[in-house]
């Protein structure tokens, strides 16, 4: 199976995709441990964390393989969700400062 990369990411077969023409990067799943600093132990919430990224070493070994060239690619976002916004004004607001649009 793979997802498709477009708004609403939906789960489909790897067929799908690859009738179309389009690569279909691997992912690898990170995993982490959450230790207790105090205890030396598991954390007791949440002690395991998992999440799936774009192998990027192989991506580019792909891309370069289909000969797509995707030239230069920003590593940082410029988009903020709702939940970043609110708490960088409620901060502002907080410690009395001005906000700019930049």
């Amino acid at each position: 199976d793979a997802l498709l990369s477009w708004a609403g990411n939906r789960l489909v077969p790897v067929s799908v995709p690859a009738t179309a023409g389009l690569p279909v990067v691997p992912c690898v799943t990170q995993r982490k441990i959450k230790i207790d600093p105090a205890t030396g132990g598991l954390d007791k919430r949440n002690a395991f964390k998992s999440r799936h990224c774009v192998d990027g070493g192989r991506q580019r070994q792909l891309l370069d393989r289909y000969g797509v060239n995707v030239g230069h690619v920003e590593t940082s976002s410029s988009v903020a969700d709702d939940l970043c916004i609110k708490l960088t004004l409620a901060d502002a607001a907080l410690h009395d400062r001005d906000t700019a649009k930049a």
